[in-house]
């Protein structure tokens, strides 16, 4: 029931709720490493080889990530009302 879930929540630790909160929205912690990793091989990219065209499809793939993202937290949003 709700409130055995709610005292749950209540007596679990910050590392508990988030791994919970990770199990019951899994692609939003997804979308949040595959956007830090895509972010990250931009900025390797552009501190290696200087090459604008790469740096943008990087950033261009980030931002594609990113949408992705708040798409799923949207999503979850909406599941859950």
């Amino acid at each position: 029931s709700f409130t055995s879930s709610a005292a749950a929540l209540d007596d679990a630790t910050g590392w508990e709720r988030l791994w919970n909160k990770c199990k019951e929205e899994p692609l939003v912690p997804l979308g949040a490493i595959l956007t830090g990793s895509v972010l990250l091989g931009g900025l390797a990219s552009f501190t290696r080889s200087k090459n604008p065209q790469s740096t943008q499809k990087w950033m261009r793939a980030r931002v594609l990530a990113q949408g992705g993202t708040l798409a799923a937290m949207a999503g979850y949003v909406a599941l859950h009302k």
